[in-house]
């Protein structure tokens, strides 16, 4: 079976002009791209406070749902282009969207195949008299206020709301700093001051080191363009990808490291490769207690503002304990941790360790992995 373009209006088939019209209007507004990526972009506005694999699905679905959208969007043009033409909508009436589509002899010859133009916003703005819907109202509740100026109700063009998109950063990014270059595409103002098509523009964005997640980037009027619009502002939302050792605490980098009981009472080295891609290793020689941590100066995010100065890096250990210990093993615990004195000595629970120790960079060891 073919189309059904009284289905795609959601519109009986003895539907009257006037009903088709009210079917058209509601449909390709609710279906147009500007309109569904507004909304869109409204729903992640009010999910930023969620995680970014969620933020991701967010994006995939709205991403769907603006294809879905795009593809009803060319359907109902199509529908309310033909089933306003008395001569169309009697041929698909009576044989279908193939005899429309292929042509068929009349009683005067031959009648043409029916093709759809193929451009939606076409039919918009044939409909509508531009591509605001709300267009009409506007300068109508503007007029008076307009009627003594130069140019008349026709200079005034509503300035659209700014357009979010968001950008997603890794932590290296924002830790060196980096430069990005966004492939946009919008709809440009054509020499007739109405028609319209689509161009591609780089946008460059110099991503300044150290700054923190939920910065924007505003690109003044390079949003789509219109007749009777001014062109949104596009704002660019700098967003951090999850890291796979690190987190960022403001300035600082928390590095969080595994290291065995065994390590944790006798001490170790724990190797670090920087997100600048250095690398060095960063010795615990004090018994790692709960709550512990080793904060190396200066090797964290620069600090906005206040050139070569940096965060930490603080690194916390995490302990893993074995599973199992044998009988002979549980003996040579008990009495190398036996709390008692010997020899007029403190035992070594009487000792306090420090919870946090902070090294200067310039001390850390370096060398290959």
């Amino acid at each position: 079976m073919g189309l059904d373009y009284y289905k795609v209006l959601g519109v009986p088939k003895e539907a009257t002009d006037l009903e088709i019209k009210q079917a058209y209007k509601s449909l390709a507004i609710s279906n147009n791209p500007r309109y569904v990526e507004k909304n869109s972009e409204n729903v992640s506005n009010m999910d930023m406070h969620i995680s970014s694999h969620e933020s991701k699905e967010k994006l995939i679905i709205n991403e769907i749902k603006a294809i879905e959208a795009l593809q009803m969007y060319h359907l109902v043009g199509e529908a309310y282009d033909v089933l306003t033409d008395s001569m169309n909508r009697e041929i698909f009436d009576s044989f279908g969207e193939r005899g429309l589509k292929e042509g068929l002899m009349g009683p005067n010859g031959f009648i043409s195949p029916y093709a759809y133009h193929g451009d939606p916003d076409r039919t918009f703005r044939e409909f509508f008299g531009s591509e605001n819907p709300y267009t009409d109202l506007v300068t109508h509740s503007c007029g008076l206020m307009d009627e003594n100026l130069e140019g008349g109700n026709d200079s005034f063009k509503p300035i659209q709301p700014p357009v979010y998109r968001d950008l997603w950063l890794t932590m290296d990014e924002f830790y060196t700093g980096c430069v990005k270059k966004v492939l946009i595409s919008k709809k440009v103002l054509l020499s007739d001051n109405r028609s319209t098509e689509i161009q591609t523009k780089v946008l460059t964005i110099e991503i300044e080191a150290g700054i923190p997640s939920g910065k924007e980037y505003t690109f003044p009027g390079e949003g789509d363009q219109g007749a009777s619009i001014e062109p949104a502002d596009v704002v660019f939302v700098i967003r951090e990808m999850e890291h796979e050792f690190f987190k960022r605490d403001g300035d600082n980098l928390i590095r969080y490291a595994t290291i065995t009981l065994t390590e944790a009472l006798t001490g170790t080295s724990i190797p670090i490769r920087a997100l600048n891609k250095r690398y060095f290793r960063i010795g615990i020689v004090h018994i790692v207690e709960p709550g512990y941590e080793k904060i190396v100066k200066g090797e964290g995010f620069t600090v906005l503002g206040k050139p070569g100065v940096r965060g930490d890096l603080i690194i916390r250990c995490q302990v893993k304990f074995p599973n199992v210990l044998s009988q002979e093993q549980k003996k040579i615990l008990k009495v190398a941790l036996e709390d008692k004195s010997t020899d007029g000595k403190k035992s070594c629970y009487q000792r306090p360790q420090p919870v946090s120790f902070s090294i200067n960079k310039d001390i850390i060891c370096l060398g290959e992995p």
